[in-house]
């Protein structure tokens, strides 16, 4: 919760107003450490999102570019939902 605060503190400072409503959190580990970290708590009233697009750009937790560019593909090419695209990104 405290970083929470720290970003509402922040907001406020600047005279800004979080919209609680339409903020979102998504949670981005080092996908080797996954397994030993534990996420932190949901935030109050925020809600926790698997995937985020921000400024057109499909966020994951584990920063991969795959569901960014077949969301692409599919905006670019919608009548070829048959062909399968395997994206391997190192």
């Amino acid at each position: 919760m405290g970083f929470f605060l720290t970003v509402s503190e922040w907001a406020l400072s600047n005279n800004l107003t979080l919209n609680t409503s339409k903020t979102k959190e998504i949670v981005i580990q080092n996908a080797k450490l996954r397994q030993k970290a534990t996420p932190p708590a949901p935030l109050p009233r925020i809600v926790r999102e698997s995937s985020l697009r921000v400024l057109g750009v499909t966020l994951t937790p584990n920063l991969s570019a795959s569901e960014h560019v077949r969301g692409v593909y599919q905006e670019l090419f919608p009548d070829m939902k048959f062909i399968h695209v395997k994206i391997h990104v190192k």
